[in-house]
């Protein structure tokens, strides 16, 4: 299959789902999918191959449709790690921010007690 496939998703407030629709560059577009029965160990073919453009087009679509990875997984979950890292990071540097600031008051008080 060589033609360019797009597989696309459209986000909708008013449906229970993601519309997904298949064409090609032609006038060409896929209605309702029919399923085929495979007996256990068969081997299936997948539907359709898309290429990296469309492959990203589709991410794209299903990211606008409100669809994001599964936390803990792949990237998402990577993510996840790195921003419970800068949390943590955060609240550490305030502390010492704090201690940093109360060692500064006292020797501001103790300087001023010494000029008295």
């Amino acid at each position: 299959m060589n033609e360019r496939i797009e597989i696309r998703a459209e986000g909708s407030a008013m449906m229970q789902g993601v519309p997904i629709y298949i064409f090609d560059h032609g006038n060409h577009g896929i209605g309702r999918l029919t399923f085929e029965e495979y007996s256990d160990g068969s081997h299936v073919d997948h539907t359709v191959c898309l290429d990296y453009d469309a492959a990203q087009q589709l991410m794209d679509d299903l990211w606008r449709a409100g669809i994001r990875p599964t936390e803990g997984h792949g990237s998402a979950g990577a993510m996840r790690r790195i921003e419970d890292h800068l949390k943590r990071e955060m609240k550490l540097s305030d502390y010492f921010r704090e201690l940093v600031g109360i060692q500064c008051n006292l020797e501001a008080l103790r300087e001023k007690s010494r000029g008295q």
